[in-house]
């Protein structure tokens, strides 16, 4: 009721009605967002790009637990290695959100995981499903306390042959959190996870090759929230983000590029990120306001093996690059309540060390009209920085080009938003989906 963008919210529970195996999943089922799976709409654990309101994928920040999941070389962000299983709810703001979360010209995906356990008695399921092509999804979470500590455990394992030909699906996945309150005003935290998704892409008998690819991802985060006076919070966290990817192009052997199984090439991308942010929060009457810092340093290590037709081409055995991104930014907005009234200031300054620096201002206004009706207006500067591949690394037959600038956007957004219309649009797309699921089955 208070926030001016355009933004939806999905639940622990309504992700469970969907039956959804995977975050891409959920998200194809928002209204605004665009996504382009690789192995068509329903194949399980396919790989997917994420489009918001006609934005690029590299333009839509995802966030878990407050680590960037985007990659460092491409900007985008593959979810198949998230369990859909830990997640809490998923708030999506459609639009530039730069203001608040930095290079997000798109929109933003912020998924917030499940919380660790507050009873001593230890609580948790287990579930199974198995289908078509032996296609299968096990899942098994516990919570509980043990003495003050909280926790959070969850494992998982998915696989299939695949729905279409060589679209075949293999992971497993790990999760934990751990809760401490050290006092009634101190608490801390860490989280650990671990993924490594196999997908075959699929063969494409008109470029005679057959794709696939295997990612390894480990992630670790620890947090710090403390309540200064009653006025007065500070909440601190750090993050370590390993995500490693290997795309295999071989050939089918259709006398194009190679003999079957031979070697085209193959891309590996190994990246760490480690950050950490701080804010203070200050509730005063009518006032919510937020100060913060955010840093960030990104490491890509890329190599790039060619097979022997690429070589006769000109293209050399093995190429690799080192780039490295240096980032932080300032930034402060208020949440100012007045009778039906809200309006809420924002900007944001950041830095990296290869585009250099954006500032970028925004101001939301929400006017409750009803019990269950809000106006809402809002204005907002969005940018997103260039891929590290555009800038340091390269590629096959892309040269880097350091004077790259950020892609920029001034965004305006209004309208009225209806619990009542919201609920019609919800059971359309369901019909939607439906009508989708049986012509696939079709």
């Amino acid at each position: 009721s208070q926030v001016a963008e355009n933004i939806t919210v999905v639940t622990a529970r309504e992700i469970e009605e969907m039956n959804a195996h995977t975050v891409a999943e959920v998200l194809n089922r928002i209204p605004g967002l665009f996504m382009s799976f690789s192995q068509g709409i329903g194949s399980f654990g396919s790989t997917s790009l994420i489009y918001a309101q006609g934005s690029e994928e590299r333009h839509v920040l995802v966030l878990l637990d407050g680590i960037p999941w985007n990659f460092l070389a491409s900007g985008a962000a593959e979810t198949n290695s998230i369990p859909v299983g830990i997640i809490e709810r998923i708030e999506v703001i459609k639009g530039p959100a730069s203001s608040a979360w930095g290079s997000s010209l798109g929109g933003v995906i912020n998924i917030i995981t499940k919380q660790a356990g507050v009873a001593e008695r230890p609580s948790g399921s287990v579930s199974g499903s198995y289908g078509k092509e032996k296609t299968q999804d096990y899942r098994a979470e516990v919570s509980g306390l043990i003495g003050p500590a909280g926790y959070y455990i969850y494992g998982g394992r998915q696989y299939s042959d695949g729905l279409l030909p060589s679209r075949d699906f293999d992971n497993h996945s790990f999760y934990s959190k751990f809760h401490v309150p050290f006092s009634d005003e101190v608490n801390v935290g860490l989280t650990m996870g671990y993924s490594d998704p196999e997908t075959g892409l699929g063969d494409f008998p008109s470029g005679d090759i057959t794709q696939k690819g295997e990612s390894r991802t480990f992630f670790t985060t620890g947090y710090l929230n403390a309540s200064l006076t009653r006025e007065l919070s500070v909440n601190l966290s750090l993050y370590r983000f390993d995500q490693k990817f290997d795309l295999m192009n071989d050939a089918l052997g259709l006398g194009m590029v190679g003999s079957a199984g031979e070697l085209y090439l193959d891309t590996l991308c190994d990246e760490e990120k480690t950050g950490g942010s701080g804010k203070l929060v200050w509730t005063h009457g009518s006032h919510t306001a937020v100060l913060g810092m955010d840093i960030e340093k990104g490491a890509l290590d890329q190599t790039l093996h060619a097979g022997s037709f690429l070589q006769s081409m000109g293209l050399p055995e093995t190429t690799v690059t080192h780039p490295d991104i240096e980032k932080w930014a300032l930034y402060a907005n208020d949440t100012i309540v007045i009778d039906r009234w809200s309006i809420t200031p924002g900007v944001r300054h950041d830095h990296n060390s290869i585009t250099g620096s954006f500032t970028s201002p925004s101001l939301g206004i929400t006017y409750r009209l009803g019990e269950e009706t809000i106006a809402r207006a809002s204005a907002a500067r969005g940018f997103a920085t260039p891929p590290l591949s555009w800038t340091s690394g390269g590629g096959l037959f892309l040269d880097p080009n350091l004077n790259l600038e950020p892609e920029k956007v001034w965004s305006y957004q209004a309208g009225i938003e209806s619990a009542a219309l919201k609920y019609l649009w919800a059971k359309a797309t369901v019909f939607r989906h439906e009508l989708e699921d049986a012509l696939i089955i079709e």
